[in-house]
């Protein structure tokens, strides 16, 4: 079983929280359409708090699956990020 923070680790990248939620929201919705239910959850250390909260997890066949959607989403969180850079100036703007 997988979850979508390690895969985004596994591709070397930052799984910082707006891609994993975006990601992890995107796959969830493909689970249900699919399956007409939730995927499974484990618990795991909360990665903000103490304690442990449940996490998705998806057998391994769905590995292309997610990365496909991690790297979708990657791009497009690049070209928002982007965008809102040239709006406001870019990150040598004086204010």
């Amino acid at each position: 079983m997988i979850t979508v923070v390690e895969r985004i680790a596994a591709l070397g990248l930052d799984p910082d929280q707006e891609l994993a939620w975006r990601v992890g929201a995107a796959i969830r919705r493909r689970w249900i359409e699919a399956y007409r239910d939730h995927p499974a959850t484990q618990l795991q250390p909360a990665a903000t708090a103490s304690g442990s909260s449940p996490v998705a997890v998806y057998p391994s066949l769905w590995r292309y699956q997610i990365d496909d959607l991690i790297h979708d989403t990657a791009a497009k969180l690049e070209a928002e990020r982007d965008h809102q850079l040239t709006i406001w100036g870019g990150y040598d703007a004086e204010l």
